[in-house]
Order: structure tokens, then sequence, then C-alpha cells
């Protein structure tokens, strides 16, 4: 186990295969948990390279009790430096919410540049 959260280490073998699905992985508790904020969420987006060097956009939700839920982890190798394709990928995350029900107040990102023609 590796760092506070007690993730399992990968192996070597298990990097080379690794890859992020470009669902979410959030689990029907994080789901129902957000949905169930009468106040609204908000949402964190942010971007890093992993271990095997793919471009990773990660999306967080922190709800109005300050309570953080992970929501999922996209493999954007392809797309880092493309506007149109972050465009489509968080148009996606918002539509997903949307058909769930679950109410944004504000989403947070530190690449402006990027992500500024989603809004």
């Amino acid at each position: 186990m590796s760092g506070l959260y007690n993730v399992p280490e990968l192996e070597d073998d298990d990097i080379s295969q690794a890859s992020f699905s470009t669902q979410s992985f959030a689990s029907t508790s994080t789901k129902t948990a957000t949905k169930e904020d009468k106040y609204g969420v908000s949402i964190l987006l942010d971007g890093w390279k992993n271990v095997i060097k793919q471009n990773i956009l990660g999306l967080v939700i922190t709800r109005s009790d300050r309570q953080v839920l992970i929501w999922g982890a996209k493999d954007i190798s392809g797309d880092r430096e493309n506007t149109d394709a972050a465009v489509k990928h968080i148009s996606a995350f918002l539509n997903e919410t949307q058909a769930k029900n679950i109410k944004i107040n504000t989403v947070i990102t530190d690449s402006a540049s990027s992500y500024n023609a989603t809004w």
C-alpha cells in the first residue's frame, strides 16, 4: 500500500496495461450523495500526467457540506491541448450530471486557456 489513502502499488506489468475509461467510475453511492445535496455541488476539474505519461482529466465533486467525492478520470492524451476535445469531455460530464438531476453551482479548473470555451 502507498500514500495516505492506502492505494495498492502497481507492478510494472499493471502499469503497462493501465488505461482509463472514458466513462465515470463514480459509484452508485457517490452519485446518490451528489444528487441528494439540496444546495448543489461544485465541480473541480484538474489535469495531470500519470506514471505512464497519459494525460488525465480528473473530476471531483465537493458537496455543500464539504464532503469531497471522486467522480472519475479520463485519459485525454490525444486531446490535451485541443479546446474542442476538452469541451467535448467536459460537456459529456455536465450532461451526465444534468441527466441525474444534479444541481451544479460552480465549476473550478486551473486550465482557463484550455477550458474557457466550454462556458
